[in-house]
């Protein structure tokens, strides 16, 4: 059975048959969404401005004052406790791993109504994250 539309934003079943509603759309946002302080707990962050009041996958640029790793980011309302400075990243939340003045590309989901979860582990840094990208 031929496909019909456009495939890479549709996605294809197994026999060939176009699935709808399955892709979504890369937009290209650039825009600065969080400066100042880092918080030391998860914090929620409101991205709903930029990429709407939708669960959305964000690609996020973040900047940060002090090597290590010390921002991390997860879905907004999930409860497991991934940050920790010692161990690894656990699935679902992702970290920088920078050194200081540099950028971190960071990946997340946020919840229904557009909002992420992030903290940081040191209360002396100064942060920046720009929503660089997002598919709806």
């Amino acid at each position: 059975m031929p496909v019909t539309g456009d495939p890479l934003l549709s996605g294809v079943a197994g026999d060939g048959s176009l699935l709808t509603g399955v892709g979504g759309i890369l937009t290209v946002a650039e825009t600065e969404v969080f400066t100042g302080a880092a918080p030391l707990a998860w914090t929620d962050l409101d991205l709903s401005g930029t990429v709407g009041a939708q669960s959305t996958l964000v690609i996020l640029k973040v900047a940060h004052t002090l090597a290590g790793p010390t921002i991390a980011v997860r879905k907004n309302g999930d409860t497991d406790e991934y940050f920790n400075d010692a161990a690894g990243i656990g699935a679902a939340c992702t970290r920088s791993d920078v050194a200081a003045n540099f950028h971190a590309i960071l990946v997340v989901v946020t919840d229904a109504s557009g909002i992420i979860e992030w903290m940081s582990a040191h209360n002396d840094i100064t942060a920046t994250i720009d929503v660089i990208a997002y598919i709806k």
